[in-house]
């Protein structure tokens, strides 16, 4: 083997080196950026997973209740451990507030009734907006109970983060609205 044979060969195999080393950058780049897409994804569900948790627990004669973007219930789907291991029905509220800096999405949680928050907890930040509108058979309110008798079906809920927005709609149990 001759020192050219040899010099041809050191360069292809440093070609063949740079280009393994350039492809395991991308891949490294493409698996961060997958990880990150799984992650927005998991938070952006976080929120509508409890909220169905919630509605899917409401307290029999329990109220349900959306004003100045702010949606309040009474569920039995505490998750606080000494409220949860009574099965009280809790109120529950989404809403919107500065938490760290940033606009977020926060569930309150406390006994029926009671002066204080037992529980708060940060379900998704930062966020833009969310809505929540309930339908009643002929329309989609933002305020709720109405001044009239009228039975809420189903639930929207908008929220959109810095991310993506997401609009996902929950049937409701028919529940008549009572002063």
């Amino acid at each position: 083997m001759t020192l050219i044979e040899v010099a041809v060969g050191l360069a292809i195999g440093a070609l063949l080196c740079a280009m393994l080393a350039g492809m395991l950058v991308h891949t490294r780049q493409a698996s961060d950026l997958m990880r990150e897409r799984a992650t927005q994804a998991r938070r952006g569900r976080a929120p509508f997973e409890t909220l169905a948790a919630d509605l899917r627990s409401l307290a029999p004669g329990g109220r349900l209740r959306v004003a100045q973007g702010v949606l309040t219930c009474d569920t039995l789907n505490a998750l606080a451990p000494p409220i949860q291991a009574s099965r009280f029905a809790v109120e529950a509220r989404y809403g919107v507030a500065e938490w760290e800096g940033a606009k977020t999405l926060v569930r309150a949680e406390r006994l029926r009734d009671a002066d204080q928050n037992h529980l708060v907890v940060s379900l998704a930040s930062p966020i833009e907006a969310i809505t929540f509108e309930v339908f009643d058979g002929k329309q989609w309110r933002s305020e709720w109970p109405p001044a009239n008798r009228l039975v809420g079906v189903a639930l929207r809920v908008g929220l959109s983060t810095v991310a993506a927005s997401e609009t996902r709609t929950f049937a409701l149990a028919p529940m008549e609205w009572t002063p």
